[in-house]
């Protein structure tokens, strides 16, 4: 835990045949503490907890939020209008999949004299 009572949040990407998918993991959070937006180019993920308040030296309160904030850029081999986010047993996973109309399969490329 971070700051006595706070768990750190795993984030782990990988890539498969279909397309990306990102996994996020913490403990504390459930599925109502994350949130999602979407631009074009990126994917921001974030999550809060509940306000705890607390009393500062001059005695009044003031409101901490812990939160965990990461932006994923969405590549151009992605359908950014697939991408999706399930969640389970702590985990959020968001599944990106492949552009179905762009060739993944790998190329030979003739290298040609400079004239």
């Amino acid at each position: 835990t971070l700051n006595g009572g706070i768990t750190e949040t795993s984030v782990d990407i990988l890539q498969t045949k279909q397309g990306y998918e990102v996994i996020i993991f913490n403990p504390a959070f459930t599925q109502e503490n994350y949130h999602i937006e979407m631009t074009p180019e990126f994917v921001t993920v974030f999550a809060t907890l509940k306000q705890i308040l607390v009393a500062n030296k001059e005695n009044k309160k003031s409101p901490i939020v812990p939160a965990f904030v990461r932006t994923f850029p969405i590549p151009n081999t992605v359908d950014a209008n697939k991408i999706e986010a399930l969640f389970e047993e702590d985990e959020l996973r968001i599944i990106a999949p492949f552009r179905q109309d762009i060739d993944q399969s790998p190329r030979k490329l003739d290298i040609k004299p400079i004239i």
